[in-house]
């Protein structure tokens, strides 16, 4: 009751100042319009890429500190000596009372000190510092630093023709403190705040010496010296301390240069050390408040961030409040207070901004893009240069792909998942392929062992659907966009460069983006939206053959949408790929003939005789119920009728409850998933594919022709294979033909024998995996020759 009655007043209270905030946000709009207006008086960073020499001043802050230089000096000292490079080592002394300066003179007297005569906080008291430096290259330090020997050399190493500075790995001195600072720094915008972060470091390490940082610690990094200075250095607006790291870095962004994350440079922090001698907490938290809504009040310039920061300002003073207290406000006072140094300091730049807000913030959205554009020259070396394909000799230099699935390559499951893995199989040979899969469920963690000696890196995510108010009834492919999968991506492709990229089933098109510049291809399993349309066409009600019809517009619209976020796409059939040039011509379509893997599915030395019929499918996919559905209710009992110990077998992950309650009927086993689906298909006489719906080549056919069984299927199911009725297959409309088809080859055992061997002869000749596998590596090699055309021209 307390607590509401709190939250009651906090929202009372937030609704009275609001006014306030009100004009507090037109006079933040009206400035950036001022700074708008007046760009045209800036002009583009004009700094040239001279080589740095290599030397670097060392600078550690300190403000009564002595015990903490007593460990800080020591390690900064060995790690020069580890260098062996006379770097400069220098202590700013910010007016300490505590005997600092007599205890560096007397026990430390190779390190030059700058003794100010009074406290000019962190930025001032840095930026005397930088300018007093006697070399290109500046490292700050707090006080309560201690770094590894080999911290240097990462540090310097990072600087090339674009970077401002390069910022070191972070460890927190104490082990059972939680690591909430690594160096590898971010940013997102959100509700009309900037959310910084410290982003964790992977047990596993990094493939990169070098990753995009939002900003550089201003206690742990290294700055190249005449940039910063250019840029002013850091701004006292915010002193006494906080924030000015972020954002100068931010403004460094903005100029056109970089800043690296160098996570082989370590240091250790004893947190807030400095800090905790000067403010209390409750202080603490009202500083870090107050100058992150003046790093927004100085550095945006979209009007769109702008306006969300201004229309979420009273949620935002409300949410602080009941977060940290009603004192907490004293932020907002104070920063209403000091808004006119701050946009003073706002129209101070007199350099053109060279990256948007938006692009800055992307670029820690998704850091993949700036290996793929700005920061190209950190990539890793090309496999196909001569250097590197003499130093690494074969299986080392194979360049590397990513592959990202909907569902896990595995043989025995279905056809779709039999198709990747057998593809994966012969294309490692020549890619290091890494694999990001989705899990329908733990279980299927156990088949990772499968696929880890053919990939370089296997990484699966279990799918949780997410909780989403869908606008529209009918979503099949929202359901695969998830933050996690979203989240593994992001950190795949920022840890290493890929060549190419494969994404398998439409819903995983989601996930393209052209910004990574890296060509990107998408596996069509299905045309999802023809699948709708003929669905449409098969139901008998009005109302339900308009909703389907409605479900084939909204499908036909995400499809295309998706299509033309990749570069190309490959698809089963020819028929496929002609209803999907009706709609994105754009797009370029490859036809690719899936296979069979005629050594697991071996041909069977006899074939069973007692009158069993086996389906196998997954069931997530529609046109298997409807298959079962349609054939065990309708069709399967006119077979019993003429053979009444006629038996139908189920098999397939995923069974719906409507599947499942086929069981009911007599002669029906639905088994669900199983570890393997050969013996049941051994056991049956007849493999029938009754579907109705879908498009696509059915996979399901080509297993059973391998294993030589008599085929029964619907001309639907047979669309786009080398299927001839009476020859190698029974062909029948989903109707009594169907059951008459069955009938009479379950009555002919020299007809099943027949059909099953030019079947198993059909596969051999037309659907071999190594066929195919050769197929896609020259859709690659094509695509990765035009990329590198475009790279030449772009040169």
């Amino acid at each position: 009751m307390l607590l509401l009655f709190r939250r009651l007043l906090l929202f009372a209270l937030t609704v009275l100042i609001t006014p306030i905030l009100a004009l507090l946000a037109l006079t933040i709009l009206f400035f950036n319009a001022v700074h708008l207006l007046t760009r045209f008086t800036r002009r583009p960073v004009a700094d040239g890429c001279t080589p740095l020499p290599g030397l670097a001043s060392i600078i550690i802050l300190n403000w009564n500190g002595k015990e903490l230089l007593e460990e800080c000096i020591p390690s900064v000292l060995e790690a020069v000596r580890y260098d062996g490079r006379p770097h400069e080592v220098m202590v700013v002394d910010n007016g300490s009372t505590d005997g600092s300066v007599e205890f560096l003179r007397h026990n430390f007297p190779e390190v030059r000190i700058v003794a100010l005569p009074e406290n000019l906080g962190f930025a001032e008291g840095n930026n005397a510092g930088v300018r007093a430096a006697a070399h290109d290259v500046v490292i700050l330090l707090n006080n309560d630093m201690v770094v590894d020997r080999g911290f240097l050399r990462p540090l310097l190493d990072g600087f090339g023709p674009k970077t401002f500075a390069v910022t070191s790995q972070i460890y927190f001195r104490d082990p059972s403190v939680r690591r909430e600072e690594t160096g590898r720094t971010t940013a997102i915008f959100r509700r009309g705040m900037v959310d910084y972060s410290h982003r964790p470091i992977p047990a596993t390490g990094f493939r990169r010496r070098y990753l995009p940082a939002f900003w550089a610690g201003g206690g742990s990094s290294a700055f190249h010296k005449r940039r910063f200075l250019m840029l002013g250095g850091f701004d006292s607006i915010y002193g006494p301390a906080y924030v000015e790291d972020v954002d100068l870095s931010y403004q460094a962004w903005k100029a056109g240069w970089e800043i690296l994350f160098a996570p082989a440079s370590v240091v250790h922090h004893k947190h807030r050390a400095s800090s905790a001698r000067r403010f209390s907490p409750s202080c603490l938290q009202c500083l870090i408040q107050r100058n992150q809504l003046f790093f927004i009040w100085k550095n945006l310039r979209g009007w769109r961030m702008l306006l969300l920061h201004c229309a979420f300002l009273p949620w935002n003073c409300y949410r602080l409040a009941r977060d940290h207290g009603l004192g907490i406000w004293a932020c907002i006072v104070q920063g209403i207070l000091r808004f006119p140094a701050i946009q003073i300091s706002r129209l101070g730049p007199i350099f053109r901004a060279a990256r948007s807000d938006t692009q800055i913030f992307r670029l820690f959205r998704q850091p993949a893009v700036f290996f793929s554009g700005e920061g190209a020259d950190l990539r890793e070396p090309d496999p196909d240069s001569p250097g590197v394909l003499e130093a690494k000799n074969g299986a080392g230099a194979r360049p590397r792909i990513l592959w990202v699935t909907a569902y896990i390559p595995h043989v025995g499951r279905h056809a779709g998942a039999g198709r990747m893995y057998h593809l994966l199989k012969r294309i490692a040979a020549h890619y290091r392929v890494t694999l990001l899969t989705y899990l329908e469920h733990e279980e299927e963690r156990t088949f990772l062992a499968d696929l880890e000696p053919l990939c370089e890196e296997v990484r699966a995510v279990l799918r949780h659907p997410p909780t989403r108010w869908p606008l529209f009834a009918y979503e099949p492919f929202d359901e695969f966009h998830t933050p996690e999968m979203e989240d593994a991506l992001r950190d795949i492709l920022e840890d290493s460069d890929f060549r190419l990229i494969q994404l398998e089933y439409t819903q995983m098109a989601s996930y393209a983006d052209r910004g990574l510049r890296i060509p990107t291809i998408l596996t069509k399993h299905e045309v999802d939206f023809a699948a709708c349309a003929r669905r449409a066409r098969t139901e008998s009600g009005v109302l339900r053959r308009l909703r389907w019809f409605y479900n084939y517009l909204q499908v036909l619209d995400r499809e295309v949408k998706l299509l033309r976020r990749v570069d190309g796409a490959i698809c089963m059939t020819a028929p496929d790929a002609e209803v999907l040039r009706r709609y994105c011509a754009d797009v370029p379509l490859h036809v690719l003939n899936t296979g069979v893997d005629l050594e697991y599915f071996a041909q069977l030395p006899v074939l069973a005789a007692a009158p069993r019929l086996v389906f196998v499918g997954a069931f997530q996919h529609v046109p298997n119920v409807d298959a079962m559905l349609h054939f065990c209710r309708s069709l399967f009992p006119r077979i019993r009728a003429v053979i009444p110990g006629a038996q139908t077998v189920i098999v397939g992950s995923n069974p719906t409850p409507a599947v499942l309650s086929l069981a009911d009927i007599p002669g029906v086993e639905v088994t669900g998933t199983v570890p393997d689906i050969r013996p049941y298909m051994a056991s049956a006489a007849v493999y029938i594919v009754p579907l109705r719906l879908g498009v696509g080549i059915r996979g399901k056919i080509l297993e059973a022709w391998g294993m030589g069984l008599p085929v029964v299927a619907t001309p639907v199911a047979c669309s786009g294979l080398r299927a001839e009725d009476g020859r190698n297959i029974l062909v029948a409309d989903p109707d009594e033909r169907f059951a008459e088809a069955v009938t009479r080859l379950l009555k002919d055992p020299g007809l099943r024998q027949r059909l099953g061997d030019q079947g198993r002869r059909t596969a051999e000749a037309y659907y071999s995996w190594d066929a195919a596998a050769g197929a896609l590596l020259d859709l690659y090699r094509s695509y990765e020759a035009a990329r590198r055309s475009r790279s030449r021209m772009g040169s």
